[in-house]
C-alpha cells in the first residue's frame, strides 16, 4: 500500500492495522459505492424518457431506451409507454435510494466496529508495554487516546467512506449528464469542480490548524478533570474550585471552537452555490425559450438538468465537508498510528508461563542500574543474596534506591549491568516472566476499584473464575475476615471508588490479602505501611509477621521501627547495598529514615 498518499492523509494509514476480515468488508463498501453508482446512472437516465412521454408522447420513441422498453414489451402506440416509463422511473429512484441508505448504514457499521478494534488494540499495545514507559506516561493521555481520540479516528474513518462514496456517486452522476448533453453536463462539473477544488485548497490549512488544537486541548481538558476530581479535597479547603473551573472552561471552549469552525468551512460551499445553481438553471431556460426551442425538447433536458443538479449537489458538498473532517482529524490520526506502532513484547504473543518455584535464594550479582543513559547509576555493581523464607529490610533516604532496586527484583525493571538470579539461574526472558508470577507487591497506596472485596482481593481475576475459599483464606491471614464477615454483603459489598469507604488500615490489608491470593512465593511490601499511625502499622505488621516462614518477604520502610524484627536490614545509599549491623544504632541515628 505505498502508494497510499499516507503524510497527507494518515487515515489511510489505518488500512495496515485492520485485520483480514475487515479488509473483506471494506470490499464490501466498494461493492456497495459501485452498486449505487449504477442505480443512479440509471434512475438518472429514466428521467428524459419519462417527462418526454408526460409532454410529448408521440416523440418518445426517438429516445433510446424507450425504444428498447417498446421493443421488449411489443408496444407500438406512444402513450401505452406511460405506465412502463412510470414504473421504471420509480423503481430506479427506489433502488437508488435503498442502495444509499444499505451503504451508509455499512459504512457507519464499518467504521465502528473498526473503531472498536483499534481502541482495543491501541489499549493492549499499552498494557503490554514495560514499565518504564509507564514511568514516563501520563494516565491523562492514555485516558484521552483509548476514550477519546480513537473514536475520532473512527469517526475520520467513517468521512473517508463517505467522501469516497459521495465522488464516485458525482462521477455517476456527471457520467449520466455527459450521455444526454455533453456540452452543458461538462461546463456543469467543470465549474463546481473547479470552485471545490479551489475552496478545498484555502481552507486546508485552517482545517488542518483546528484539528491539532482540537487534539492537543482534548488531553488537557481530561487532565485538568483528573486532577481536580483526585484532589477534590485540597480544592474544597483551598476554594480553588473557580481556579480549575476557568482553566476547564477555557481549554474545552478552545476545543469546541476549533471543531465548530471545521464544521462552518465545510458548510460554507453549500449556501454558496446552491443560489449559483438555480441561477444556472433559470439562465439556461431562458437561452432555450428565446432561441426558440421548443418546449417538447426544452422540459426533458430541464427536467434532467434539475433532477441532476438535485442529486449532484448535494454529493458534491458531502464529499467537501467529509474532506473537511479527514483533515480534521489528521493530528489525532496521526498520533494513534504512532500508539499502533508500539512495539508489542513477547508477553503479549504467548500464554502466561506457570509461576517458577522459589527452593534457595535470590542472587543480585554486580547488579548496577541506571534509567537513562545520561542519568547517573542508581545501584552499582551491588551484590546482594536473599535466602527463601527469611524477612529482609531496605531503608534509606527518598531517592537512595530502595524501590529500584525491589523493581528490579520484581523483573518490572532490567539491570543495566550484572544479573538477577533465582536459584542460580538468571531471570531472563520467559523465566522472568515466570519469576513474575511467584512475587507479589503491596505499595504504599493500594488501588482499589470500585468492585465487591472479593473482586478486589482477586484483582485481575474474572469473576466467574473467582475462587471464593482461597480469597476468604486470604482476607483471614491478613486479618480482614472479621470486617468483612460485618458487611451486610460480606465478601460482595462494594469498597466504593478508590477504596473511600475502608479505613487506611482496611485498605492496607486488602492489598495483603491480595498478595497472598495470588499464592506467591515472595512479597514485597514497599512502604506500605509508611502512611498509617503507629497503632494501625503495628496492627498491619502484626499480620504481616504472623505469615507462614515458607513466604519471603521484603520491606522497604519509611520508619526504621518497621524493619526492627527482620532477619536482615539493608540500607540502600549512594548506589550501593550495605548491611545493618545494628538496627537499634541506625534507629537511634536517625529514628526514621525519609
Amino acid at each position: 500500500m505505498r502508494w497510499l498518499p499516507v503524510g497527507q492523509f494518515p487515515i489511510l494509514g489505518i488500512w495496515r492495522h485492520i485485520s483480514r476480515r475487515r479488509k473483506w468488508q471494506a470490499l464490501v463498501s466498494v461493492v456497495l459505492t459501485l452498486s449505487g453508482g449504477v442505480a443512479e446512472i440509471i434512475s438518472l437516465g429514466a428521467v428524459v424518457p419519462f417527462i418526454a412521454v408526460l409532454t410529448a408522447p408521440e416523440q418518445v420513441l426517438q429516445n433510446p431506451i424507450a425504444s428498447r422498453i417498446a421493443g421488449w414489451a411489443g408496444i407500438s402506440a406512444p402513450r401505452e409507454m406511460i405506465i412502463p416509463l412510470s414504473v421504471l422511473f420509480c423503481v430506479a429512484a427506489i433502488v437508488a435510494g435503498i442502495l444509499r441508505v444499505a451503504q451508509l448504514w455499512f459504512n457507519i457499521r464499518f467504521a465502528q466496529v473498526v473503531g472498536s478494534d483499534l481502541c482495543a488494540e491501541v489499549f493492549r499495545r499499552t498494557l503490554y508495554q514495560p514499565y518504564t514507559f509507564h514511568l514516563n506516561q501520563n494516565t491523562s493521555t492514555i485516558l484521552t487516546f483509548v476514550t477519546q481520540k480513537v473514536s475520532a479516528v473512527a469517526s475520520g474513518l467513517q468521512s473517508t467512506l463517505n467522501f469516497s462514496t459521495s465522488v464516485f456517486l458525482g462521477i455517476s452522476i456527471v457520467g449520466a449528464l455527459l450521455a444526454i448533453n455533453a456540452p452543458l453536463a461538462l461546463a456543469t462539473a467543470i465549474l463546481l469542480g473547479f470552485f471545490y477544488f479551489v475552496f478545498a485548497r484555502q481552507s486546508g490549512f485552517e482545517l488542518r490548524k483546528n484539528g491539532e488544537i482540537n487534539a492537543r486541548e482534548s488531553v488537557h481538558y481530561v487532565k485538568v478533570l483528573q486532577e481536580s476530581l483526585g484532589g477534590i479535597r485540597d480544592v474544597l479547603l483551598d476554594n480553588s474550585q473557580e481556579v480549575f473551573l476557568n482553566i476547564f472552561r477555557r481549554s474545552e471552549r478552545m476545543a469546541r471552537t476549533a471543531s465548530s469552525k471545521n464544521y462552518v468551512i465545510g458548510s460554507i460551499p453549500r449556501f454558496v452555490l446552491e443560489p449559483a445553481a438555480l441561477l444556472v438553471l433559470v439562465s439556461v431556460a431562458a437561452v432555450l425559450a428565446s432561441s426558440g426551442t421548443a418546449l417538447a425538447t426544452m422540459l426533458p433536458l430541464m427536467g434532467v438538468l434539475v433532477f441532476g443538479a438535485q442529486r449532484l449537489m448535494p454529493t458534491l458538498q458531502q464529499a467537501y465537508q467529509m474532506y473537511a473532517m479527514i483533515l480534521n482529524y489528521n493530528e489525532v490520526t496521526r498520533e494513534v498510528l504512532v500508539a499502533l506502532r508500539q512495539p508489542l513484547s513477547i508477553a503479549a504473543f504467548s500464554a502466561a508461563p506457570p509461576p517458577l518455584p522459589f527452593l534457595d535464594e535470590i542472587y543480585l550479582q554486580h547488579l548496577s542500574f541506571r534509567y537513562g543513559e545520561a542519568s547517573p547509576l542508581v545501584l552499582d555493581r551491588v551484590d546482594l543474596r536473599i535466602s527463601k523464607g527469611s524477612r529482609i529490610g531496605f531503608v534509606g533516604k527518598t531517592g537512595g534506591g530502595k524501590s529500584t532496586t525491589v523493581d528490579l527484583i520484581m523483573g518490572l525493571l532490567l539491570p543495566t549491568g550484572g544479573a538477577i538470579k533465582v536459584d542460580g539461574v538468571e531471570l531472563t526472558g520467559d523465566r522472568m516472566r515466570a519469576w513474575q508470577r511467584s512475587v507479589a507487591h503491596v505499595p504504599q497506596s493500594i488501588f482499589l476499584a470500585d468492585v465487591s472485596l472479593a473482586e478486589n482481593i482477586a484483582f485481575g481475576v474474572p469473576l466467574p473464575s473467582i475462587d471464593l475459599p482461597l480469597v476468604k483464606y486470604a482476607a483471614r491471614q491478613a486479618q480482614i475476615d472479621e470486617f468483612i464477615e460485618q458487611q451486610a454483603l460480606k465478601y460482595q459489598a462494594l469498597v466504593g471508588e478508590r477504596g473511600v469507604r475502608l479505613s487506611g488500615g482496611q485498605r492496607q490489608r486488602i492489598g495483603i490479602a491480595r498478595a497472598l491470593y495470588k499464592r506467591a512465593s515472595v512479597l514485597i511490601f514497599d512502604e506500605a505501611t509508611s502512611a498509617l499511625d503507629s497503632e494501625t502499622e503495628q496492627a498491619v505488621m502484626q499480620s504481616i509477621e504472623q505469615l507462614s516462614r515458607e513466604l519471603t518477604i521484603i520491606l522497604i520502610a519509611h520508619r526504621v521501627t518497621t524493619v526492627e524484627r527482620c532477619d536482615s536490614v539493608y540500607e540502600v545509599a549512594g548506589g550501593k547495598i550495605r548491611l545493618v549491623d545494628d538496627v537499634r544504632r541506625l534507629s537511634l541515628s536517625t529514628r526514621a529514615v525519609a
